[in-house]
């Protein structure tokens, strides 16, 4: 489960995974990191909400802003602000690349 993912870090995970790299949830990733949505552990009701939000498994986003918990991710010129308790239930893969169209600044 998720509890198991919580750490200070991200961390590797052993069992195969549709992208390899290191995963956490969302709200464990630092601002300007890039990452792949590759799982979300949620009902219907909020996997269709994130869905209608432009986030589904596959979704390549940076991190922009974080205030506690919640993030803020940005992907192709969009922004979704995402509170702590869903973050900690969406979990990303951490990517090397910087996403095409993206800026620091």
């Amino acid at each position: 489960m998720i509890s198991n993912l919580r750490t200070e870090e991200c961390v590797r995970v052993n069992q195969p995974v549709p992208f390899d790299g290191l995963t956490c949830p969302l709200n464990e990733l630092s601002i300007g990191d890039t990452a792949r949505v590759i799982e979300i552990h949620g009902g219907k009701n909020m996997t269709r909400r994130l869905m209608g939000l432009g986030l589904k498994v596959g979704s390549k986003v940076m991190v922009l802003h974080r205030r506690g918990e919640g993030v803020v991710v940005g992907e192709g010129g969009n922004r979704i602000a995402i509170g702590g308790g869903v973050a900690n239930r969406v979990i990303m893969q951490l990517l090397d690349k910087p996403i095409s169209g993206e800026d620091d600044g």
